[in-house]
């Protein structure tokens, strides 16, 4: 992979290995790769989180308690002490002109060969007094011997604005920033990126590198992220322009739709579809139409019914002699989507199959042999929807539902059951338009806002540990008058490591010390399928009052008669999650009640907490998410989860993505310049936002 050298510098490629580099070897590659770093390429993308301005020396006799300095001076001398149980401290003192300060460093008596009474040195660290001295313990150094380091090179660490990475267990800051240098100074080969084409004047790239990780001045560094911030931008978007392209790409499958077929479907339904409902459903009944297959999402709050929207599209696809699949993340959701979709065809020849991980051996091999011969002709599942062995006989619509759930590849991996399917996907966790509009800017939108009529709004309570015993009376008084109860819980078993209440704890002393006059169910998702289900048939039929939960009853969860929902410790839960939980109740004829374990809740939390009982609308209620938390934790977008290597966010900087993003339709627009989509590794099966974003 290393490439010869030419005069005084190694040539290598973005693609050299790390292992083959000088002083790194097997065991540090290894640590390496635990921070993703294999080539250099990748090394020279895991950018510095911060700097720190080591540049101006501070006085010895100037220097403050709690400041962080770097001093110089002459090491006066040593003092080393034996602290018992194999412990060591080693003291010097550093003397200037103004005064002195002590360096200890503890475990490190080997620091004695290196430096010696007389030598001058740079110490950088954070001042603290102990009795009347001032000292910095485990201070970084350098001994001034005319090179300026202790490895014989230019200062790195010291005297200039200095980078700090992300390291692992093993790795130090002083090994990362000399193999960084060693192959900043490397004669590389540089590929011309989307900034050199559009902003020509601006720092090269390798230039770019150089500044970002070892800065003259910081005005430098932020020069260098914008450049490879809109390099970022620029191929994100350029990956959703062309993953729109493939899915749009002209296909054969247009169904008809006729009067006599819309009056067909709506009569299935035992309600009048809402206003925009119907909107929604021309617009669907558009892209079905078209020339080229429908790539949409819908995005509708909890109990707007896009359950019936969607089954409205797949009889449309089962009328044009096709199938149709709905991928749903859980079982639970699952059974509840095959209750309520069969419920609706019950007088009609349709024949409706689930298709998850717990069916029979014997079951499930008659399904897939009749849904491969055509004998089915919806068919609903989980993941197992995606396995090689389920074959369709011709699939004409993939419906996705709890969309955020699953990734772009999972869905495509879906649309390969057929040739060139319609997708529809779905979610009732409403998206702020900022996300719409760079995780999801492949798909078409369509919006549902609108409840059916008669509904009324939740009613959402903070409840303190004061009023608790009032929550319970108030939860007994709706079970007397014939309703029911959800208990959720953050855990499913009490935990050593968090003090948090447990579904199993929480469901004994229910039944036994609080409400030992009703009939109190347990489900989580440890419980075999079959468990599951009983528990969940006997709070439907209301042989059950009260049923305690955890996340599992999240989406699926379809109970008219239940009015209350207790959440307990529900500072453990996200915004989006406590509002899909607030959906389980409210869904008939009563009004429902969410009574919010706020415990004793302060600061941030306390404030996301009555943003939730303050606003019910979804929609709202993403947008106040998405401020309160920020872009690094809404829909499982981790800040942690994001490669180190990019700078960028297109939520935290909509307006400079989308300006990005007219420029890179613009520039694929030409026939000329698709040369330049392999050279910047713009292949059909990027993966899109999960590289780019991190997402789960």
């Amino acid at each position: 992979m290393q490439s010869g050298s030419t005069g005084s510098h190694p040539r290598w490629t973005g693609e050299t290995l790390l292992q083959f580099l000088p002083g790194v070897g097997p065991a540090r590659a290894e640590l390496l790769k635990r921070l993703e770093l294999a080539t250099v390429r990748d090394l020279l993308r895991h950018f510095p989180r911060r700097y720190e301005d080591r540049r101006c020396l501070v006085p010895a006799g100037a220097a403050q308690p709690g400041q962080t300095v770097v001093v110089a001076g002459v090491l006066d001398r040593w003092q080393a002490r034996d602290l018992g149980g194999g412990r060591h401290m080693l003291r010097g003192v550093l003397r200037d002109a103004t005064g002195s300060m002590e360096l200890v460093w503890f475990n490190q008596p080997y620091i004695a060969e290196w430096v010696r009474p007389g030598d001058f040195l740079h110490a950088y660290g954070t001042v603290k007094q102990r009795a009347r001295r001032l000292q910095i313990v485990a201070p970084e150094f350098e001994v001034d011997t005319g090179t300026d380091d202790l490895e014989g090179e230019p200062s790195l660490h010291l005297r200039r604005i200095v980078p700090i990475y992300d390291l692992t267990r093993g790795l130090h800051q002083r090994f990362l920033r000399r193999l960084v240098h060693r192959c900043l100074e490397a004669d590389l080969e540089w590929e011309p990126a989307p900034h050199d084409l559009f902003h020509p004047a601006g720092p090269s790239l390798a230039d770019a590198f150089r500044a970002i990780h070892f800065p003259p001045r910081m005005e430098d560094a932020e020069a260098a992220r914008k450049r490879f911030v809109f390099d970022e931008f620029f191929l994100f978007a350029s990956r959703l322009r062309f993953r729109r392209q493939t899915f749009r790409a002209e296909g054969r499958l247009r169904f008809e739709t006729t009067a006599e077929l819309d009056c067909k479907i709506r009569s299935i339904f035992p309600f009048e579809l809402t206003a925009e409902q119907n909107r929604v459903v021309e617009e669907i009944v558009c892209d079905l139409r078209g020339p080229a297959p429908m790539y949409r999402l819908l995005q509708g709050d909890v109990g707007t019914g896009k359950t019936a929207i969607a089954l409205y599209a797949m009889l449309v696809a089962i009328r044009s002699g096709c199938q149709a699949a709905l991928m749903a993340p859980t079982e639970v959701l699952v059974e509840q989507h095959l209750r309520t979709v069969a419920g609706c065809l019950r007088d009609h020849p349709v024949r409706v199959e689930r298709i998850t991980g717990s069916l029979p051996a014997s079951r499930r091999r008659s399904i897939l042999s009749d849904l491969a011969a055509g004998r089915i002709h919806i068919a609903i599942g989980t993941h197992a929807l995606m396995q090689d062995s389920v074959r369709f006989r011709r699939l004409g619509l993939a419906v996705v539902d709890e969309q955020h759930r699953f990734g772009v590849r999972e869905r495509q991996r879906l649309r390969l059951k057929g040739e060139q399917p319609h997708l529809l996907v779905m979610t009732a966790t409403p998206i702020p338009r900022s996300l719409c509009l760079t995780c999801y800017g492949d798909l078409d939108l369509s919006l549902l806002r609108q409840r059916p009529c008669g509904r009324l709004p939740v009613a959402t309570r903070l409840v303190s540990s004061a009023q608790r015993s009032s929550a319970l009376e108030f939860v007994r008084a709706q079970v007397r008058k014939g309703r029911q109860a959800y208990f959720v819980y953050p855990l499913i078993e009490e935990s050593e490591s968090l003090s948090l209440p447990a579904a199993v704890e929480g469901h004994r002393r229910l039944s036994t010390e609080v409400f030992p006059e009703f009939s109190v169910g347990l489900i989580h998702g440890k419980l075999p399928p079959g468990e599951k289900e009983e528990q969940l048939g006997r709070f439907r039929e209301a042989r059950c009052q009260i049923l305690v939960a955890t996340v599992v009853v999240e989406v699926g969860i379809d109970v008219p008669n239940a009015t209350v929902l207790v959440i307990e410790d529900a500072s453990r839960f996200g915004l989006a999650q406590l509002h899909q939980l607030r959906g389980r109740v409210g869904r008939g004829a009563h009004r429902g009640y969410c009574l919010v374990g706020a415990g004793e809740a302060r600061g941030e939390v306390l404030r996301r907490l009555r943003a939730f009982a303050r606003i019910s609308d979804g929609f709202e209620l993403a947008e106040a998410d998405l401020q309160i938390r920020g872009p690094g934790d809404y829909l499982g977008l981790r800040q942690s989860g994001r490669p180190s290597r990019s700078l960028g966010h297109p939520l935290e900087d909509l307006e400079e993505f989308l300006t990005v993003r007219r420029l890179a339709d613009e520039f694929w627009a030409s026939a000329e310049h698709l040369a330049y989509r392999s050279r910047w590794g713009l292949q059909e099966s990027d993966g899109g936002e999960e590289e780019f974003l991190g997402l789960d």
